[in-house]
């Protein structure tokens, strides 16, 4: 008879000594390791770093024309707009010495502060237009077209260096002149959306320049600070 509970025990070591293994599996997984170098290869495409190093001097000079195919497309930069930050406020510690009335003004300061949340408004009206037009560049045909291009020049790079690896030359065709000119023209159709979102930004950047924080949030930060030298003043007077 199998005890149930020595099978419970064999069961989680299965699954705790699958779950060490697993990273393992994944590295030596071909199609794991191909995802992974891509999207490396892709990040370096896009900062113009991608390392053309290559045994062959034909695979060399694909390595170098993938690099200067990514060159030639429009380079636009969509990062989502970082918000204001909501300051978290400690709590006021109770002193056993405090009288009834200091512990009572404490009390109603951490009512007041540990519970401080703020939709900063007036900050985020800019943030919102900003991320509605980055989110119509995010969402066209026209920019899913540009990703997929970058992705397919990715996979090329990882095949010539597969096939520079093996000392053999890489036979694929890379994308036509006409090819690179129709994801351009293509993407030249979101100008205007892409010239409002520098637009917005640049106002965004400057109205930080003259008010780098949220006025609410500012005000409650100063109010928290008067509090504090507020009940220290108290205390010592009790001294």
């Amino acid at each position: 008879m199998i005890n149930k509970n020595t099978s419970t025990v064999q069961n989680i070591n299965k699954i705790n000594i699958q779950k060490m293994l697993s990273p393992i599996i994944r590295k030596h997984d071909p199609s794991f390791s191909r995802c992974h170098e891509t999207s490396i290869i892709r990040d370096d495409l896009l900062r113009g770093e991608l390392s053309t190093t290559a045994k062959i001097t034909e695979n060399h000079d694909y390595l170098v024309s993938c690099q200067d195919i990514i060159n030639s497309l429009p380079n636009i930069i969509l990062n989502k707009c970082i918000r204001a930050i909501i300051p978290e406020f400690d709590e006021i510690k109770i002193d056993m010495f405090d009288s009834e009335e200091i512990k009572q003004f404490i009390r109603e300061a951490n009512c007041e502060f540990l519970g401080y949340f703020c939709q900063h408004e007036t900050m985020e009206d800019g943030a919102n237009l900003l991320n509605g037009y980055i989110n119509k560049v995010y969402f066209s045909p026209e920019y899913n077209e540009y990703h997929m291009f970058i992705d397919d020049i990715a996979s090329i790079v990882w095949d010539i260096r597969e096939q520079d690896k093996i000392g053999k030359k890489w036979e694929g065709l890379l994308p036509t002149k006409q090819q690179i000119d129709t994801i351009i023209n293509n993407f030249e159709k979101l100008e205007d959306t892409i010239k409002a979102i520098d637009d917005v930004r640049e106002a965004i950047i400057y109205n930080a320049s003259i008010n780098s924080s949220c006025p609410i949030c500012k005000a409650a930060q100063k109010k928290y600070k008067y509090v504090l030298k507020e009940i220290h003043r108290m205390r010592q007077e009790r001294i």
